[in-house]
């Protein structure tokens, strides 16, 4: 099966656009900083960072590792798939080095890029390869939107909150769409599918063939969508957490799960460095829309990026053995 569908035009990767999108980034990433930082009482910040429990932080660090542990195995299961076959501990480390090109590297290759690399040369299927990726950062995607969704619901139903409320209905019209969509695919004969996916370009049309791998694997797909929703609900309780701790109050979790799925969201557009500025930003402000003070709101982003370049950091580490031809596993398939 081809994965040419997955390619990039010629002029996409040349030197020049890169370096002309990555200069883009910079500047947008520059000024969303500046913005964020000009308005910041740095006394407030530094008190709210000196309540903060050390304890607290290992514990939270802790879940990320545990989260990244998760994300191993629901990228072991899709592979397996596909008849792909890798440790978990070696999975592990992949996203670990992945995460440290995405946060240190942001102007060579990308933690997905990596990733791929590292499982394309498999001999049973490079675009299974491909569909794990895909499948894995689309479920997990879905995942975050459905619980935004639902935390969105109760925030506006306890807080009248107007960024909540958007969401929600946004949401609803969504949850819509992707119904009157299900019932249509159900409805259209197997025959008509089949010409509609002939009709598609060959690349396309083959590339869709690793959907029947899929099929009959009802207790293996459960397992995904279930690790799916353990990760984003964790990443919540690690928010939650920490904002908990600086702030020194009560703060609604489904309050903060909007906060943190809303901003997340928004860091998918892909105007700025690792979405630096536009994922806090965004938090800070839909943080204070919920009563939580600026300065910290700012120090629960600067923890957590620090807390995450630290992770990253492990898997530079881990890249660093590797380069030199030290690997406590070795690129072996199972």
């Amino acid at each position: 099966m081809s994965i040419g569908i997955f390619q990039k035009p010629v002029w996409v990767r040349s030197i020049f656009f890169k370096r002309a999108i990555f200069l883009i980034k910079f500047v947008v990433t520059f000024v969303l900083c500046i913005w964020i930082f000009r308005n910041v009482d740095w006394r407030l910040t530094w008190q709210a960072l000196r309540q903060t429990d050390p304890f607290v932080l290992a514990v939270i660090f802790v879940g990320m590792i545990l989260n990244v542990t998760v994300s191993a195995l629901k990228w072991k299961i899709l592979l397996n798939f596909h008849g792909i076959k890798y440790k978990l501990f070696l999975l592990f480390r992949y996203y670990l080095i992945g995460s440290f090109f995405n946060n240190f590297l942001p102007s060579t290759i990308g933690g997905d890029g990596y990733r791929l690399y590292k499982t394309l040369s498999n001999p049973v299927s490079k675009t299974g390869a491909v569909a794990a990726l895909v499948v894995e950062r689309l479920t997990g995607l879905l995942a975050l939107i459905f619980i935004a969704y639902l935390c969105a619901i109760v925030s506006y139903y306890q807080s009248g909150n107007e960024i909540a409320g958007f969401v929600a209905f946004w949401g609803t019209w969504g949850v819509a769409v992707c119904f009157c969509f299900f019932l249509i695919v159900q409805f259209v004969p197997i025959s008509v599918r089949q010409r509609m996916q002939g009709a598609l370009p060959e690349k396309f049309g083959d590339t869709l063939g690793f959907l029947a791998d899929y099929k009959g694997k009802i207790g293996k797909i459960i397992q995904v969508i279930s690790l799916s929703f353990f990760f984003q609900i964790l990443l919540f309780v690690l928010y939650y957490t920490l904002i908990v701790e600086v702030a020194g109050r009560y703060v609604s979790f489904f309050d903060v799960s909007v906060a943190v799925s809303l901003s997340t969201l928004i860091s998918l557009i892909p105007i700025s460095i690792n979405g630096i500025g536009l994922l806090d930003g965004s938090f800070i402000y839909v943080l204070k829309s919920f009563h939580v003070g600026y300065e910290q709101a700012v120090i629960v982003m600067i923890l957590m990026r620090l807390l995450g370049y630290f992770q990253s950091l492990i898997g530079g580490v881990l890249y660093f053995f590797e380069r030199i031809g030290i690997s406590s596993c070795g690129d072996t398939i199972r």
